[in-house]
């Protein structure tokens, strides 16, 4: 994963702030608060058109903001993607692993058993010398 840069960083953090409840309420504030002095007379158009293009100017960066956080976001999916199929591969090579192991292990019991079979043919006591043991 490649490291963000400082600006990277900063506009990151910018954009969490601005999605905080507390950018919220300060909006809601500053934008309500031009209402009210509007509707008091002490604002003239002109002034309110000049916060409508920095209204304008806010809206285009909050999207600049999304895109960046959608784009960073696919990007981690995309990595992790690449990680959940790694896992499967491995857990796939591990169950191939155990199926051998317990082919063997049947086979080493079976082997077991025909030598004790042979043993008792000829007369001598299954059981004696080395036994496989094995775990219920």
């Amino acid at each position: 994963m490649i490291k963000p840069n400082f600006l990277e960083k900063f506009s990151f953090k910018l954009a969490k702030w601005i999605g905080s409840p507390f950018s919220l309420l300060l909006h809601t504030i500053v934008f309500g608060g031009f209402l009210v002095l509007k509707y008091l007379g002490i604002l003239t158009n002109p002034i309110l058109f000049i916060l409508t293009a920095g209204v304008c100017l806010e809206a285009i960066y909050l999207v600049i903001f999304v895109q960046m956080i959608v784009k960073n976001n696919t990007k981690s999916l995309t990595q992790l993607q690449g990680n959940i199929e790694e896992i499967k591969q491995e857990e796939q090579e591990v169950h191939k692993l155990m199926v051998n192991i317990l082919h063997l292990a049947h086979q080493m019991k079976t082997l077991q058993h025909d030598f004790d079979t042979m043993k008792r043919r000829n007369g001598l006591r299954p059981g004696n010398g080395h036994k496989i043991h094995h775990s219920a």
